[in-house]
């Protein structure tokens, strides 16, 4: 996941990522350096990039080449990626031009850009011939990361998608198949909705009573984002949309009731506690074998790996008896969409004093083949967003087919959350309401027509229109 991805401190270094790694890095400096050609004469500029912990690794392990190319210094200014929107707004609204560069998710871009504290980059793009670079991001990933009204702002750079992720060790056992088949009517296998994930979670949890594993899922569900998420992936999943093509709120749809339930039943096989999950404790919940399924992030599919205490230590993604299997969110392959879930980028500010050489140095971090590094090395947090990186042999090689193919299948149907102006209001009263819900404090449907009431009196506040406009209808991606 992309905010605030960390590992275990128990976690080592990647013995089997030392050498690509290294190659990787090697290769990546050693690139020509016409492009990044800046004068020496003139003083040494100096450019800060505001990231979060931990994607200021990067930028650190990239500025001492990109100095040696340039002459320009770049320092990594680390914040936890709850505080850098205030740090940003505050900056942007002084004019103080502290931050050169600030790494934003792509909700809040619509603020940035409709402020006018950042620059459009099409200007630069032309100038250096860096359509190649634009081409390879994923298609979806640039439409909601990077663009607004047409137009590009953002550098993205770390690509995050949730995907499907279930104990292979387990769905593949006779014993198990045979078992499930009889509870159910129909065979073990990766679920192809929800509902089928509920089953399976049952099955183990409470049908065996816990014999092959204990729970039969994690869920996370912890207020502030966790909660939101969890409902909207599963909203998308059964083909529901957060607003309607006429743009009234969907939320307390037919759909919407259906997902809120589900995950209300979802809870009732999951660990106990998991009503407060955050990242860590949703990932550490497969990490240590307590649980047959789960919806995550990348970062699951190689930390599982590197814990001393995992039930998958010292193995690797290409073992052939690699325990972890990987696939689309269910509902995906039944014509629903996953959740583009976080997803992180860079823009520029516009008071910037060094705006070119800030753009050059995004633009050489973010960029093939430095971006493999950043890709093989966990302790970044980085998951792809370049269509290159799919098919690139180190990262292939890494992670395994099976795992790219599944995780750009997950992209290609993505869909954002709310990314217009005042949609994190929005998205931050649903989360409040989706908390309630799973606490059994408010049914469900008085919850979701709350959510959908207040959404309408948003909509009436900024835009002077119940209903949401077509122009955001558009940027999100439902007509």
């Amino acid at each position: 996941m992309s905010e605030e991805k960390k590992e275990e401190k128990a976690i080592s270094r990647r013995k089997y990522l030392k050498y690509v790694g290294a190659g990787v890095a090697v290769a990546a400096i050693a690139a020509g350096g016409g492009y990044y050609a800046i004068q020496r004469a003139r003083p040494k500029p100096v450019i800060n990039i505001l990231s979060s912990s931990p994607f200021d690794v990067v930028t650190r392990h990239w500025a001492p080449s990109f100095e040696e190319k340039t002459g320009v210094k770049v320092n990594a200014i680390p914040l936890p990626a709850t505080g850098i929107y205030d740090a940003a707004m505050a900056d942007f609204m002084g004019h103080s031009g502290s931050y050169d560069a600030i790494e934003y998710c792509y909700e809040w871009l619509a603020d940035f850009v409709e402020g006018g504290y950042v620059l459009e980059l099409t200007p630069f793009i032309e100038k250096y011939n860096d359509w190649d670079f634009f081409n390879d991001v994923v298609p979806s990933l640039l439409e909601m990361y990077a663009k607004w009204n047409g137009k590009i702002y953002g550098i993205p750079f770390d690509g995050d998608s949730r995907n499907y992720y279930y104990r292979k060790d387990l769905f593949n056992n006779p014993e198990i198949q045979s078992a499930f088949e009889k509870a159910f009517g129909y065979p073990l296998d990766v679920p192809k909705d929800f509902d089928q994930y509920l089953d399976i979670a049952k099955f183990f949890t409470e049908t065996t009573k816990g014999k092959y594993v204990k729970y039969g899922c994690s869920e996370a569900v912890h207020r502030g984002r966790m909660a939101v998420w969890s409902f909207t992936e599963r909203l998308y999943a059964y083909g529901g949309l957060l607003f309607n093509k006429d743009g009234t709120p969907g939320v307390n749809s037919e759909l919407g009731v259906k997902a809120m339930n589900n995950l209300i039943e979802c809870l009732k096989y999951a660990p106990p506690g998991a009503i407060d999950y955050e990242f860590q404790e949703n990932e550490n919940a497969m990490v240590f074998g307590l649980v047959a399924q789960h919806n995550n992030w990348a970062n699951i599919w190689t930390d599982v790996s590197l814990n001393e205490k995992s039930f998958a230590y010292g193995k690797k993604p290409t073992d052939p008896d690699w325990p972890l299997g990987v696939a689309p969110v269910p509902g995906v392959t039944k014509g629903g969409h996953t959740l583009l879930a976080g997803g992180w980028s860079y823009v520029i500010n516009k008071d910037s004093k060094h705006p070119e050489e800030t753009y050059k140095f995004l633009i050489y971090m973010c960029r093939m083949p430095q971006s493999v590094w950043q890709n093989i090395h966990p302790e970044t947090g980085v998951q792809p967003c370049l269509k290159s990186e799919f098919t690139d042999p180190t990262l292939i090689k890494t992670y395994g087919k099976e795992f790219l193919d599944a995780y750009l299948a997950g992209m290609t149907s993505g869909l954002p959350d709310l990314r217009f102006p005042h949609g994190p209001e929005m998205l931050d009263y649903l989360d409040e309401q989706v908390s309630r819900m799973a606490a059994g404090q408010i049914r469900v449907e008085e919850g979701l027509d709350d959510v959908a009431r207040k959404w309408t009196e948003l909509c009436k506040k900024y835009f002077g229109s119940d209903t949401l406009p077509e122009e955001y209808l558009k940027m999100q991606g439902i007509i």
